[in-house]
């Protein structure tokens, strides 16, 4: 087995893994992880074929994220992912990362927890059918609130918000919300506010813009108000993972204040 870095030239390959296991993602999205951390990116391959993937990505000084964690259907049971994880711990302790965080589906928990993480909450996700909303297309333009953000969620995530501003963002005094296309559906996140009035607004300028289109939402089942917000608007759950955190130094991490989270920017992400 051998890990190296994954490349441009494996996009379509990694895509392939996203699509066997009914990802989201698309191709933006693993040029979007290249872009934001190149040395974050790794696949085993064999026979020429993309055969395992998975990302680390770096926030600040505090923080990495792994996630496109991914393995080929007739590859799995032969330890590429657990390769991969090993991979990834190394290099965040190499990186003086304090601690590395991840949303596990049921099928990585167990794998995720023999490596030493432990639960931290749960995640959601909602799925709205392609359907019309009635309002006005007031669209406002995105005026960046990193503070805002980074009080959210503990962490500096600029390079990231950047990246996805220049796909779709709004935002309004005291939030903001951004998407992007998926595979499936459209992605709303990260959807970040004060006061659930905002959310509500952020959300219905989304709809509104996204008229007759599927739409996926991830939210923190701990804000009540963030739930409650979009099954009002005709979203169901899914699915629900995991977020699991293993500590890699004795350095103490904020979450931030998940109040303030009504959508996040994805399981890749956090």
């Amino acid at each position: 087995m051998t890990i190296r870095p994954l490349l441009q030239s494996d996009v379509s390959g990694a895509l392939d893994l996203c699509t066997a296991a009914n990802w989201n993602q698309t191709a933006a999205d693993w040029e979007r992880m290249l872009a934001l951390q190149p040395d974050g990116c790794w696949c085993v391959e064999r026979d020429g074929r993309v055969v395992a993937t998975a990302s680390l990505v770096r926030w600040g000084t505090s923080l990495g994220w792994i996630g496109m964690v991914l393995t080929a259907p007739d590859q799995r049971g032969q330890g590429l992912a657990r390769a991969l994880m090993n991979h990834a711990i190394a290099t965040a302790r190499a990186w003086r990362i304090p601690s590395v965080w991840l949303d596990a589906t049921d099928m990585g928990i167990a794998l995720y927890r023999s490596l030493g993480f432990v639960y931290e909450c749960a995640i959601e996700r909602f799925h709205r059918d392609a359907d019309t909303i009635v309002g006005s297309e007031a669209w406002p333009t995105f005026i960046p609130d990193w503070k805002l953000d980074e009080e959210a969620t503990g962490i500096d995530r600029r390079r990231l918000l950047e990246s996805l501003a220049m796909v779709e963002a709004t935002s309004l005094p005291g939030g903001f919300v951004m998407g992007r296309p998926g595979a499936r559906a459209t992605y709303c996140g990260p959807l970040v506010a004060r006061t659930s009035t905002t959310a509500e607004l952020l959300l219905t300028t989304f709809l509104l813009r996204h008229q007759n289109q599927p739409v996926y939402i991830d939210c923190l089942p701990s804000n009540t108000a963030s739930v409650d917000m979009v099954q009002r608007y005709g979203f169901r759950p899914v699915r629900r993972l995991t977020r699991m955190s293993l500590a890699l130094e004795s350095m103490p991490y904020s979450t931030g204040d998940r109040n303030l989270v009504y959508g996040i920017a994805g399981f890749e992400y956090g």
